[in-house]
């Protein structure tokens, strides 16, 4: 796997520890269901947007590939709302318990960054 490929899934697996960590933080008691609303959809989407650039906009790959901010703004909200769409109520109840990532979500988050970054983020020197 090309060295970008494998940075923009750890980035994407990083975003997704980071925004369930806050989402499970936000619930009382820790829920044992995914998203029960559209508001937790949402803080869910945009903590993990967040990370996402605060890890991508760091990476000495990406600078050297050339990508701007908004570039790099548009691949991490597809990210996130892929992953929103795609983590099941097990995985989000497994991340709140064990701090860490399931491997049927590490197998989504791998295929989530090569769509969102072939759909987002033009091939670099071009």
């Amino acid at each position: 796997m090309k060295r970008p490929v494998l940075i923009g899934v750890a980035g994407v697996i990083v975003l997704a520890i980071a925004g369930v960590v806050i989402y499970s933080r936000m619930q009382t008691p820790p829920s044992t269901s995914g998203f029960t609303s559209d508001q937790d959809k949402d803080a869910f989407i945009a903590s993990a947007k967040q990370s996402c650039i605060a890890q991508e906009v760091n990476d000495p790959s990406m600078k050297q590939s050339g990508y701007t901010e908004a570039q790099i703004g548009l691949y991490c909200q597809c990210a996130a709302e892929k992953a929103a769409d795609a983590i099941t109520p097990e995985e989000v109840q497994y991340i709140a318990t064990n701090r860490k990532i399931p491997s049927s979500f590490t197998a989504k988050t791998q295929t989530i960054a090569k769509t969102c970054r072939s759909v987002t983020l033009p091939a670099p020197g071009h």
